[in-house]
C-alpha cells in the first residue's frame, strides 16, 4: 500500500534515464517543465497533493491525441505522417487502458 506521504516528482525522472541521451534530454524537458509549473503554481508538483492523478494524467494524454492528429495532417513527408498515424494509435491505446483503470476504479464510470 504507498504512503500517503507527499514527494516532489522530480527526483524520481532520473529512474527512467538509464543510459541513453536521448532520455536525459527528455528528462531535463520534463524538469523544466515541472520548474515552469512551480513557478506558475508556486509548488512543486507533489505526490498526494490533492488532485486525482488518474484524471490529470487521461486529459494529459486526450491533449497529446489532439496534438498528435494535428501533426499527422500537417506532414507534408508521407513517412512522418505515418509515424504520426502510429503515434496516434499508441496514444489512444494509452487513454483506453487509463480510462478503463479508472472505471476499474470507481474514478470514473459514466458509460
Amino acid at each position: 500500500m504507498p504512503s500517503k506521504e507527499s514527494w516532489t516528482i522530480k527526483p524520481f525522472l532520473k529512474d527512467y534515464v538509464k543510459d541513453s541521451i536521448r532520455r536525459d534530454r527528455v528528462r531535463k524537458d520534463v524538469e523544466a517543465r515541472l520548474d515552469d509549473g512551480e513557478k506558475r503554481y508556486g509548488l512543486a508538483l507533489m505526490t498526494y497533493n490533492g488532485r486525482v492523478a488518474w484524471i490529470d494524467y487521461y486529459q494529459e494524454i486526450l491533449d497529446a491525441i489532439a496534438f498528435a492528429v494535428q501533426l499527422e495532417h500537417e506532414q507534408t513527408n508521407s513517412t512522418l505522417a505515418e509515424h504520426m498515424k502510429r503515434t496516434v494509435n499508441n496514444l489512444f491505446s494509452l487513454a483506453v487502458e487509463a480510462r478503463a483503470r479508472m472505471e476499474a476504479l470507481e474514478i470514473l464510470n459514466d458509460e
